[in-house]
C-alpha cells in the first residue's frame, strides 16, 4: 500500500503490517509488485520512484522527472519499469534507474502508464481529457477523444485486445485499439479513480470518489457495489485468481473484498492524513505494495503484516509495482524520480531525468525496461544506466502508459504513436475546436 504519510507498508491478508518501506520524502502516489512479487516499485510527489526488496530495502532510486511521479509499473517480464508523471512525460526505465525513452504528446500532466500483455506497446493517461496509445520508440499510435474530465487511469485487456478508462467524469469506458469506445459505464456519483480487469478478462473492478468500488461485467451492467470506505477509494485490484479485491483510500486504509462484497480485512498502518495511492497484488497472490503521500511504499502478507517499508523518496509517492518476477518494484514519485528497489527494501537504482511529478512507473513484459509517464514518457533500460530514449514536450497534461506490441498506449486531448526503438514521433491526431483532422500529421 501507498500512502501520503510517505511510507509503504506490506501486509499479509490477515491485516497484519509485515513491513515499512521507508525513504521517499513526499507523499506516495502509486505502489506495485513486480510480475515474480520480489520487488515492489514506488511513485512519489518527492520527483522519484523507488524500487525496493520485500524486506524494505531500497535497490535503486530513479530520477529524472521534474515533478511529481503519479505512476509506474512493471513490464510484464519484470525487467522494465514505465513512469507518468506531472512533468507531461512518460519514462522507460531499466531496473537499474537507467532512462531508455522519454515519450512527449501529452498536453497536462500524465496520470498513469501501463505496458500491453506483451510489452510492446504503453498506454498512458492525462489530464488533457485522452488516452495515448505508443510504441517503445516513443511513437504515438491512436488518440483515444471522448472522456470529457481528465483521465486518472487506463489498463489493457488479459488478451490485449481492448483498453478500460478511468475518468473523473464519473464514468469508465471500454475501448478497442483502434481508439472506438465500446461502451461507456455509468453508475458511480463521483470521479472515478481507477479501473481493472479480472484475470479472466470477464469483469471490471473500479474505484471511486463516491467512496465506493464497483464490479461490472462487459456489457456495462454493475454487479456488485463495496461500501466501506469513508474516503473516497483511489484504486481497486484483483488478486491473479480473481476470487478477491483490494483497494485503497484517502481514508488511509487497504481493505480486502470478496466478489460477493464482503469486507475480508482492513489494513491499517499508514500514518500521514492523506491518501494510499495505489496497492497491488505481487504476482504470486501472496503480498501487496502500497504507495503513500508519506513518501513512503509498504510491503504486507495477506494477513495485513506490513514486511517492510521502503523509504527513499523526498516527496509521495504515487504508483508501486511489482516486476513480472516479482522480485523487485518500481516506484514513481512526486520528487521527480522514479526507483527501483528490491524486496528488502534497499533501492537498486534511482531514475533522473523528469522536470516534474512522475505520475507512473511500469516494468515492460519481460523486464528489461521501465516506462514512466510525467510531462513526458520515458523508457529507461535497466543495465547499463541510462535513458535510451527521451520523448520530450508530450503536449501539457497527465499519462498514464501501457506496453504493447512495441508500442505505447498514452492519454492526452489527443492519441500520440511513439517508436519504442527510437522515441520517434511518427503520427499525432490533434483536435482543435471539435473539428477532427483526418490526415495524419
Amino acid at each position: 500500500s501507498a500512502s501520503a504519510d510517505k511510507n509503504l507498508k506490506l501486509w499479509d491478508l490477515m491485516g497484519n503490517c509485515l513491513q515499512t518501506f521507508i525513504g521517499h520524502t513526499d507523499m506516495i502516489l502509486s505502489v506495485n509488485f513486480s510480475p515474480d512479487g520480489k520487488q515492489i516499485v514506488s511513485a512519489s510527489v518527492d520527483n522519484s520512484l523507488k524500487l525496493w526488496d520485500l524486506a524494505g530495502n531500497c535497490l535503486q532510486t530513479f530520477v529524472g522527472h521534474t515533478d511529481m511521479v503519479e505512476s509506474a509499473n512493471f513490464s510484464p517480464n519484470g525487467k522494465q519499469i514505465v513512469s507518468a508523471s506531472a512533468d507531461k512525460n512518460l519514462k522507460l526505465w531499466d531496473l537499474m534507474g537507467n532512462c531508455l525513452q522519454t515519450f512527449i504528446g501529452h498536453t497536462d500532466m500524465i496520470l498513469s502508464v501501463n505496458f500491453s500483455p506483451d510489452g510492446k506497446q504503453i498506454v498512458s493517461t492525462s489530464g488533457d481529457n485522452n488516452l495515448k496509445l505508443w510504441d517503445l520508440m516513443g511513437n504515438c499510435l491512436q488518440t483515444f477523444v471522448g472522456h470529457t474530465a481528465r483521465v486518472f487511469s487506463a489498463n489493457f485487456s488479459p488478451n490485449g485486445k481492448q483498453i478500460v478508462s478511468a475518468s473523473g467524469d464519473n464514468n469508465l469506458k471500454l475501448w478497442d485499439l483502434a481508439g472506438n469506445c465500446l461502451q461507456t459505464f455509468v453508475g458511480h456519483t463521483a470521479g472515478v479513480a481507477s479501473a481493472n480487469f479480472s484475470p479472466d478478462g470477464k469483469q471490471i473492478v473500479s474505484a471511486s470518489a463516491d467512496k465506493s468500488l464497483k464490479l461490472w461485467d462487459l456489457m456495462g451492467n454493475c454487479l456488485q457495489t463495496f461500501v466501506g470506505h469513508t474516503a473516497g477509494v483511489s484504486s481497486a485490484n484483483f488478486s491473479p485468481d480473481g476470487k478477491q479485491i483490494v483497494s485503497t483510500s484517502g481514508d488511509n486504509n487497504l481493505k480486502l473484498w470478496d466478489l460477493a462484497g464482503n469486507c475480508l480485512q482492513t489494513f491499517v498502518g499508514h500514518t500521514y492524513i492523506g491518501i494510499v495511492f495505489s496497492a497491488n497484488f505481487s504476482p504470486d497472490g501472496k503480498q501487496i505494495v502500497s504507495a503513500s503521500w508519506d513518501n513512503n511504499l509498504k510491503l504486507w502478507d495477506l494477513a495485513g503484516n506490513c514486511l517492510q517499508t521502503f523509504v527513499g523518496h523526498t516527496t509521495g509517492v504515487v504508483s508501486a509495482n511489482f516486476s513480472p518476477d516479482g522480485k523487485q518494484i518500481v516506484s514513481a514519485s512526486a520528487d521527480k524520480s522514479l526507483k527501483l528497489w528490491d524486496l528488502a527494501g534497499n533501492c537498486l537504482q534511482t531514475f533522473i531525468g523528469h522536470t516534474t511529478l512522475v505520475s507512473s512507473a511500469n516494468f515492460s513484459p519481460d523486464g528489461k525496461q521501465i516506462v514512466s509517464a510525467s510531462m513526458e514518457i520515458c523508457i529507461w533500460q535497466l543495465s547499463p544506466a541510462q535513458s535510451s530514449w527521451q520523448l520530450q514536450q508530450l503536449w501539457h497534461n497527465d499519462y498514464r502508459l501501457n506496453f504493447t506490441n512495441n508500442t505505447i498506449h498514452a492519454t492526452d486531448t489527443a492519441w500520440q504513436l511513439l517508436n519504442v526503438s527510437n522515441g520517434t514521433q511518427t503520427m499525432s491526431i490533434d483536435d482543435y475546436a471539435n473539428f477532427k483532422l483526418d490526415t495524419n500529421k
